[in-house]
């Protein structure tokens, strides 16, 4: 292209920039830094924004972009340094011609955390063509007429343009975007293909000259270089071919193009693995839950918003009143039809653009371990207590959040605010009196990055408080090896005279799951929740059926634990056909896949040694995702319920970054071995046997 400006250690301006770029030079750099204040003032009122510019292809170790050594990027700049700093900016690279653009063109984006869900994935699409089937380079050539091919290259490509309206028009609504959610079920072959057709054969420049085959479109190792050198003139003169034409597009309508951008990848005979989506067919916004049933849940979102307003969650203040360096966090619905029919609507802070150090300071929260939950059904078993489950209602908003830890937030998507009666409520927005609002949060909200921990800080205590003090009356103690379990042992009068009984609690964020040997009203049970009652919001919810995605069952004298909704929501995820008929692996037959079939092939640890020895540039990157998300749903049987895919699942993870389609095979063998066997688990009984164990002398 033109004579360089700036490189990667002179930024702003090279100490020998020829005069008659130096007015060129001061004015981009102007122009840079008035953008980055602009949009810093802007985010600090709450604006969400995307900053659009090539990738940096000066860096070294990323050798997948590397192509100059002093290529000066706009991110190096110290003016967006600051700016994606002080905004917390996240960045997707990505190739423009997986969105349908004629040329590779790597580009980056930076942008607030708001936009996240919508550009994130675009870090997947990294260009799978061949070299040189791309219709033109991007830049770095230049015409007869002296100027250069990039303007061709600077358009937004239709699908790109469709993606960024797309983020914005749900920002503003308060949507998410429909191709994260819904099932694509495009295969991965035409994700393969350029997006663009082949080259039409080229007439020579002279009608008289006789043709020739048209030179390479692109060099062989990328073709988006701003600094690859021109192409030589072939030979031949004024006779030579013209360079060949721009490809036309393919028939395929935009939308359809950009999904399958994002969309499912190929990964065995029959069907594709797509995108996750709600499998329950929850609405996923405001706009969607009316348009499903506007009366059943807006009489739930008010309920929801009278449950705040009526436990003071927050105050309303106006807009001009936000403190000076606070940004405004938006508030989000999320909805879930209960086992029972009911429509629950929950109002969620987003708590991913919360600004750390500001909004928040420590995030932490334990949650009961899977092992805990196992252990406790154990002691069930061996001394025949009884498991209830008790649920707090809107359990963050009986936490409190420290001195001045308070979150602004706009108003709940479809709702504004208007004073009422004296005081300020919030109304659906066709309602509202115009006055701009801001929720001022004082209490933990669902979705706040400190919420689970402010309310842990506050549950926790008044367990440990419990009848502290009281003279002869049980106190519960806390597990060393997990803080989340509390048990009490305690001697109780009743009419019929003294009785030993037991208490353990396990605390699962909003969940308290207790076994009691004794539950009359004399009972240290009784005593527990008649005080846990008098104190929290809470609902008996019954002996426990549930906790974890892991079904308990007492039968008989036995405790057993399974996992049967969880295999069944893995196969609705990743094997929505059910089991395949058709081949397997090495012409292995699945048809039913009979019970005596293993989980793990007898040669998976060959397999996964290949595996991790192949090159990481090889791998596929949705290939990638969908084994990461598979190995790790299994891996979530086994720890907790299923030990006998233990040692495939095991094997499975050890190629976590390196998958092949074997490999994901594999998985799906496991899959439809839990499938065939989903009501296998573990059994707890009584014992007589005292526990005993043995180890090599030098373990």
């Amino acid at each position: 292209g033109p004579p360089p400006v700036r490189d990667r250690t002179h930024m702003l301006g090279l100490p020998d920039v020829p005069n008659a770029h130096r007015r060129e030079l001061r004015r981009a750099n102007e122009i840079t830094r008035r953008l980055c204040v602009l949009l810093l003032a802007a985010h600090r009122a709450g604006v969400d924004f995307v900053i659009e510019n090539p990738a940096d292809r000066g860096d070294p170790s990323d050798q997948l972009l590397f192509q100059f050594a002093e290529h000066g990027p706009i991110w190096l700049d110290p003016n967006m340094i600051e700016l994606r700093e002080a905004c917390g900016l996240e960045t997707s690279t990505f190739a423009q011609c997986m969105l349908g653009g004629a040329t590779q063109k790597y580009t980056t984006l930076a942008y607030t955390a708001g936009l996240s869900p919508h550009f994130r994935p675009l870090r997947q699409l990294l260009c799978s063509h061949t070299p040189g089937t791309h219709g033109s380079i991007a830049g770095g050539v230049q015409r007869g007429d002296q100027s250069w091919n990039s303007a061709d290259s600077a358009a937004y490509p239709p699908d790109f343009n469709l993606l960024v309206a797309t983020a914005f028009t749900c920002l503003i609504s308060g949507e998410v975007p429909k191709a994260h959610h819904e099932d694509l079920g495009v295969p991965a072959q035409q994700l393969s293909e350029p997006a663009v057709a082949a080259a039409e054969p080229q007439a020579p420049a002279a009608p008289a000259a006789p043709a020739e085959p048209a030179a390479p479109l692109a060099p062989a190792a990328t073709d988006d270089a701003a600094t690859a050198p021109a192409p030589s003139e072939p030979s031949g003169g004024a006779d030579a071919p013209a360079p060949p034409k721009r490809r036309r597009r393919s028939h395929i309508p935009a939308e359809e193009r950009f999904h399958r951008g994002l969309g499912a990848i190929q990964t065995r005979r029959h069907g594709t693995a797509r995108l996750a989506k709600s499998s329950d067919g929850d609405p996923s916004n405001h706009g969607e839950a009316m348009r499903d049933d506007a009366e059943l849940w807006g009489a739930s979102e008010r309920g929801e918003i009278d449950n705040h307003e009526g436990k003071a969650s927050w105050s309303y203040v106006e807009r001009r009143t936000l403190p000076a360096g606070r940004r405004i966090v938006k508030l989000t619905w999320v909805y879930k039809t209960k086992r029972d029919g009911r429509k629950k609507s929950r109002l969620c802070v987003q708590g991913c653009t919360q600004v750390a150090g500001v909004d928040y300071d420590q995030t932490f929260c334990a949650a009961m371990r899977s092992g805990s939950l196992r252990l406790l059904c154990s002691i069930a078993a061996r001394f025949g207590l009884r498991m209830y489950r008790w649920d707090f209602v809107a359990a963050y908003l009986q936490g409190s959040l420290l001195d001045g830890e308070v979150v602004y937030c706009s108003p709940a998507p479809g709702y504004g605010t208007a004073l009422i009666d004296g005081s300020i409520k919030m109304v659906p927005k066709e309602q509202s009196d115009g006055v701009d609002r801001l929720c001022r949060v004082e209490k933990p909200v669902y979705g706040m990055a400190q919420a689970g921990r402010r309310w842990q800080r506050t549950i926790f205590p008044w367990l440990l408080a419990w009848n502290e003090g009281v003279a002869d009356a049980p106190q519960l103690q806390q597990s060393s090896l997990d803080t989340c379990v509390f048990w009490c042992r305690h001697t109780m009068n009743t009419p019929s005279g003294p009785r030993e009984e037991q208490l353990y609690i396990g605390c699962y964020v909003d969940d308290l799951f207790i076994l009691a040997s004794h539950t009359d009203e004399h009972s240290l049970y009784a005593l527990f929740t008649r005080d846990l009652a008098a104190r929290w919001d809470v609902e008996d919810e019954g002996e426990v059926a549930d906790l974890l995605s892991v079904e308990i069952s007492q039968e008989d004298e036995h405790v057993v634990l399974r996992q049967v909704n969880y295999i069944k929501k893995m196969m609705r995820t990743y094997a929505p056909e059910g089991v395949p008929v058709s081949s397997f692996g090495e012409g292995a037959p699945l048809k039913s896949q009979p019970s005596g079939r293993v989980p793990a092939d007898s040669e998976l640890p060959k397999m996964v040694l290949a595996a991790v020895e192949q090159n990481a540039a090889d791998i596929d990157p949705h290939l990638l995702r969908d084994y990461q998300s598979l190995c790790g749903a299994l891996l979530y049987c086994a720890v907790n319920t299923r030990p006998d895919v233990a040692f495939a699942v095991g094997m499975l993870c050890r190629a976590m970054g390196k998958p092949t389609p074997i490999l994901y095979h594999q998985a799906l063998r496991v899959l439809y071995y839990l499938h065939h066997h989903q009501e296998a688990g573990l059994r707890y009984g009584a014992s007589e046997y005292e526990m005993s164990g043995m180890s090599d002398s030098d373990w």
